[in-house]
């Protein structure tokens, strides 16, 4: 079930919740309940998450918001507990490297259906579903291709392979940055694609061969550009929406909703700063914030992990969130090159994509973040383990 969650997570929001609920079952069934105290002690990653799970428990207490929101919220953050979950079938070298592969293996049915549904869907079908987005939105879509991507290129990287090999890869990639950038409309896969590739260049190369690949990063975003009419409208959108919204303050554009869905929720943070308004309050206090200002739109997301979590548990919230974050970038440098690099990958995702996404409260980015968590950082169990022996 832990492999299988990999092959799932990217097609499947169904097969997700049915399989994340047997490993929970099977967890406390095999009696891995038992050593969770221990866990949290020996595991930095697992300790963190469940921290920030535990000040959300806490936060339920004080909520001003309905306990069925409160409930539901628990829900949605489950994935913090899942990462405890799946480090107890985590035991050994080949199940993480199963893993891994069982979500490449669905990355390349993602991809494959992305492309049949763009050039070779019946004209029966739903024009909607022309765009080459098979199983998620648009931007849940784009973040896969651009993790995908990260992915592939690390491992293409870490380990000698025949030449043969070495083409089919790169093949391989250059069909998910044509997918990524030409055939979808994701802002978000293309903001993480840059980020990862800047990290993958400062990972990999000596900083003169670095500074070189930011070059020619900003080179191909400008090919992109008059290349690639869907990029180009998209990269128009987002600097148009930014200057409008600044220049008078138009909030008519998606880009200017959520600056001004971030800036309403900071002000409603700040009536609450220290403990926010309680788990699962954040859709009653932007109402009622909504209501005393006369806005037009009312959201239950800000679209921002960090104000979403500040509104509901405050600045101790986002402290244990950036707790989070920095116990993946610290404890990385633990890990073997290949998958210290890809939890490096890891964090850059979480740290950045949670400043235009709730990433870890949606369910299949969350879902992502915490199996991810528990795959590549496994191994700091078994080092705690040996250690101990």
């Amino acid at each position: 079930m832990t492999v299988l969650s990999g092959a799932v997570i990217p097609v499947s929001t169904s097969l997700t919740e049915i399989f994340t609920t047997l490993v929970l079952v099977l967890w406390f069934a095999a009696g891995h309940h038992k050593t969770f105290w221990q866990c949290m002690r020996l595991h930095p990653v697992a300790r963190a998450g469940m921290l920030l799970y535990l000040m959300l428990i806490v936060g339920v207490l004080y909520t001003s918001g309905d306990l069925r929101d409160a409930f539901g919220i628990l829900g949605k953050y489950r994935e913090l507990i899942l990462i405890v979950a799946y480090l107890s079938f985590l035991e050994d070298d080949r199940t993480r490297r199963l893993c891994l592969q069982a979500f490449g293996a669905a990355m390349v049915v993602t991809l494959a259906a992305s492309c049949y549904l763009y050039y070779f869907a019946p004209p029966s079908l739903d024009p909607n579903l022309r765009v080459g987005l098979p199983f998620k939105n648009s931007i849940t879509h784009s973040l896969l291709m651009a993790v995908f991507a990260f992915g592939l290129t690390v491992h293409m990287f870490s380990h000698r392979r025949s030449r043969n090999a070495t083409i089919g890869l790169s093949v391989l990639i250059i069909l998910v940055v044509f997918n990524l950038f030409v055939l979808t409309d994701g802002r978000t896969g293309y903001v993480l694609f840059y980020l990862l590739g800047l990290l993958f260049l400062f990972q990999k190369f000596k900083l003169r061969y670095a500074a070189i690949g930011v070059v020619m990063l900003i080179g191909f975003h400008f090919l992109l550009i008059s290349v690639s009419t869907l990029y180009q409208t998209q990269w128009n959108f987002l600097t148009r929406g930014i200057s409008k919204y600044m220049e008078r303050g138009d909030a008519t554009s998606s880009i200017g909703m959520r600056i001004e869905f971030s800036k309403n929720s900071y002000q409603i943070m700040m009536e609450r700063p220290l403990f926010g308004h309680g788990t699962g309050s954040f859709r009653k206090q932007y109402s009622g914030f909504a209501k005393a200002n006369q806005l037009e739109r009312v959201t239950d997301n800000p679209h921002n992990e960090y104000l979403m979590l500040g509104v509901q548990i405050g600045w101790i919230g986002i402290g244990l969130f950036l707790y989070f974050i920095y116990t993946l970038w610290r404890y990385s440098f633990a890990l073997d090159p290949y998958h210290r690099n890809l939890a490096q990958g890891l964090a850059v995702m979480v740290t950045f994509g949670c400043l235009a996404n709730s990433l870890i409260m949606d369910h299949t980015e969350g879902m992502l973040i915490g199996w991810l968590a528990a795959v590549l950082y496994s191994p700091l169990k078994q080092d705690s383990k040996q250690e101990n022996a």
